[in-house]
């Protein structure tokens, strides 16, 4: 503290000891005044600021005590004080007007309680005077003028520093709006959070592995790495409340708001979601750990680029889902008349292998029948048996393959005694174990039942001929009364689903198969699978039939 100067020129007019000796026995008093006449204003952020927040009630404590100490003789500690609130109301977005009022409020509270003290006083001497009164306003008035000076200049530096921010944005979206690659948006975009913002960016990329959304997996952060205790603070809360985030000073979780007020941060994080509002990522912004000012007008700019970045990261994913859509309908289409030509010579081979050598067999064994049926009629009726037999065996191996085309057992008795069936045969065959847990009835449409059995038969034939598994297992689940969830899970080797060419053999057609019979009947098909952690594939259809019984 400088050392007390009672001939200040502010302080040379009066009495300044009556002055000091009134202000400090009234200062509660003029306190009371002061709220009350900033209650009276019409409401503004800066009065809500004063009288409803902790800072701001304590800031005119300081106030009062720093006027008491220029009372006394250290004014230009109070000046400066000022010129710093000047800057600090600048920065936090406050309107000048409403820093004016505040003064005027003080002004209004003095001399409210400086009248009533002058009632008080018998003896005119003891009274204030017009030179203490011209003291109070003297004091106010300079101190508002460093005030207000330091704040226009100060926004005079935001306004620039704003419209750098704004020019760095739009560098940002130039830039990176042409891009179609995801792993060079996500550098662009760090690059231009140190652009924009002056700070570091991490970002931290959802591996969408969850099939059900509620857990966020980070795949990894791309950017300046962040500390596993700040991470685990954010992830879950952004996640589920897709609503931005900052870490303060004391590494407390706050949501940031509209609030003028501006806080001392060590990270703000804000949601990626791309224009369907789908989860993509968070995106941090930090000093590595050093604390920070953080504007009203920096969590608007963060939000808009926050969304810009995800817009163009959607569409580049919409590129290059068009782009291997296109390529997984050639490999299809391709894919497909190689199965039907397949199909077509499997049928023509069982027909020819079965059904033709039996019907010839036939002919000739009735001819001879024919030829003996006068000379020898015991030899004739072996001959009927065996035909009989012939014509039994042949219409066995026809139904075979009838069956085989469709399966006949779907409408005879259900799907849940085909998916038996089909477990059945598959664990004689090749040596697995599977389990089936299912509900006591169900009916499915025919169509659903068809393709839910296809859907079965290519899981089945992924797991034993790519994922090294030794047990599956099937579950079929009713949810609510309209959905039927199966789910058909291995112990196997597992893949990457977003690795193209997975399989050698057939590069992904089989997933592809079933995800198109899936989206057909109107459903959600979803692999979850990780290398060496075994394979998970869902698939949630609407009941067109409902449940049986």
């Amino acid at each position: 503290m400088p050392d007390r100067d009672v001939s200040h020129p502010f302080l040379s007019r009066g009495d300044s000891e009556k002055r000091l000796d009134f202000y400090k026995c009234h200062k509660e008093q003029i306190h009371a005044y002061l709220l009350e006449f900033i209650q009276a204003e019409p409401p503004t952020l800066y009065q809500e600021f004063i009288l409803k927040n902790t800072e701001g009630q304590e800031r005119v404590q300081i106030y009062l005590d720093s006027f008491e100490a220029a009372l006394s003789g250290n004014v230009q500690t109070f000046l400066d004080d000022q010129k710093n609130i000047g800057y600090v109301r600048a920065i936090e977005g406050y309107h000048l007007n409403d820093v004016y009022r505040f003064t005027v409020a003080v002004k209004d509270a003095l001399w409210k309680a400086s009248r009533e003290y002058n009632q008080s006083k018998q003896d005119p001497t003891d009274r204030l005077g017009n030179d203490d009164i011209f003291t109070f306003n003297k004091l106010l008035d300079n101190a508002y003028y460093l005030l207000s000076l330091s704040f226009l200049e100060t926004r005079d530096e935001i306004i620039v520093r704003h419209r750098e921010q704004l020019q760095a944005l739009q560098r940002f979206a130039a830039g990176i709006v042409s891009i179609f690659d995801e792993e060079d948006i996500w550098a662009k975009t760090i690059q231009g959070v140190f652009d924009v913002f002056g700070l570091n960016g991490t970002f931290i990329l959802d591996s969408q592995k969850s099939p059900l959304g509620k857990v966020l997996v980070a795949e990894r952060m791309i950017g300046i790495q962040l500390s596993s205790s700040d991470l685990e603070k954010i992830l879950e809360s952004i996640y589920h409340s897709l609503t931005p985030m900052g870490l303060d000073t004391d590494k407390d979780l706050i949501q940031l708001t509209d609030s003028i007020d501006t806080n001392q941060f060590r990270l703000v994080a804000s949601p990626v979601m791309d224009r369907t509002s789908k989860f993509i990522g968070i995106l941090c912004v930090h000093d590595q750990g050093r604390r920070f000012r953080f504007s009203k007008f920096d969590r608007n700019l963060l939000y808009q680029f926050s969304y810009f970045a995800g817009a163009v990261s959607a569409n580049c994913r919409m590129v290059s889902e068009i782009a291997e859509k296109r390529e997984d309908l050639r490999n299809l289409t391709t894919r497909l008349i190689s199965v039907q030509e397949e199909e077509r010579k499997k049928i023509a081979a069982d027909i020819h292998d079965v059904l033709t050598q039996a019907l010839t067999g036939i002919g000739y064994k009735a001819l001879y029948c024919m030829e003996i049926m006068e000379r020898d009629h015991d030899k004739l009726y072996r001959e009927l048996e065996i035909l009989t037999d012939t014509i039994n065996d042949a219409l066995r191996q026809s139904r075979q393959i009838i069956n085989n085309l469709r399966p006949h057992i779907l409408d005879d008795i259900g799907i849940i005694a085909a998916f038996r069936k089909l477990i059945g045969d598959f664990e004689k065959k090749f040596d697995m174990n599977v389990r089936f847990s299912h509900p006591d009835s169900l009916q499915v449409g025919p169509d659903q039942g068809i393709a839910l059995f296809r859907i079965l038969q290519e899981a089945l034939h992924n797991t034993r001929r790519h994922a090294k598994a030794t047990n599956v297992e099937l579950s079929l689940h009713i949810l609510g009364d309209s959905y039927l969830k199966m789910t058909v899970e291995d112990n196997g080797q597992g893949f990457n689903p977003r690795k193209k060419n997975r399989y050698p053999l057939r590069p992904g057609l089989g997933l592809l198969t079933m995800r198109e019979r899936t989206e057909d009947m109107g459903g959600e098909f979803i692999v979850d699978s990780q290398e060496q952690k075994g394979c998970r594939i869902i698939v949630q259809i609407p009941l067109k039939e409902g449940i049986d019984g």
